[in-house]
C-alpha cells in the first residue's frame, strides 16, 4: 500500500495527499481521467489552474499495516500539511474519518458555515411554519433554539 501526493508543476506549495492499495501509476491514471469527468474541489482546482498537465502524482511513502491504519496515516499528513502555513493542501476531507466527523469538524471550525447552517434552517423553519398547527409550531421554534 501506497501514500502518494499530487503536486503542482507551477507552484511548489500546493500538495494533495492520498493512498491506495493499487499502483501509484494507476492511481495517476485514475485522477487524470477523473479530471475530465467528476466534479469535485480537488479536479475543479486542478482544471482551473491548467489542467492535469500542471500536476504530478508521485510516492510519498510507502507503508505496511491495516488499511485503517493506511487511513489513519494518511489523516496524518493532511493534517500535518493543513496545519503548515507555507503549504496549501487541496484535501477537503481528512481520511480515516467519517464524513459526518467531517462535517462536525467543518461546523466546528468555520463560522462562515455555521451561520449557513443556522440560515438554512430558519429557511425550512418558515417553509413549514404556515402549514403546523400552532403547539407544532411553538415546538419547532424551541428545537431550532437548540442547534
Amino acid at each position: 500500500m501506497f501514500i502518494y501526493a499530487i503536486k503542482s508543476k507551477i507552484n511548489d506549495k500546493e500538495i494533495y495527499i492520498g493512498s491506495t492499495k493499487n499502483s501509484i501509476r494507476r492511481r495517476s491514471t485514475l485522477h487524470k481521467s477523473a479530471c475530465r469527468t467528476k466534479n469535485s474541489p480537488l479536479y475543479n482546482h486542478i482544471n482551473q489552474n491548467g489542467g492535469w498537465e500542471n500536476y504530478y502524482c508521485e510516492l510519498y511513502e510507502e507503508f505496511d499495516g491495516t488499511l485503517d491504519e493506511l487511513k489513519k496515516r494518511e489523516g496524518e499528513l493532511i493534517r500535518h500539511f493543513k496545519n503548515d502555513s507555507s503549504m496549501i493542501c487541496l484535501n477537503h476531507n481528512i481520511a480515516g474519518r467519517t464524513p459526518l466527523e467531517n462535517l462536525n469538524e467543518k461546523y466546528k471550525n468555520n463560522p462562515d458555515y455555521r451561520l449557513k447552517c443556522k440560515l438554512q434552517s430558519k429557511k425550512q423553519y418558515e417553509k413549514l411554519k404556515s402549514s403546523l398547527n400552532p403547539h407544532l409550531n411553538l415546538q419547532l421554534r424551541l428545537n431550532l433554539l437548540c442547534i
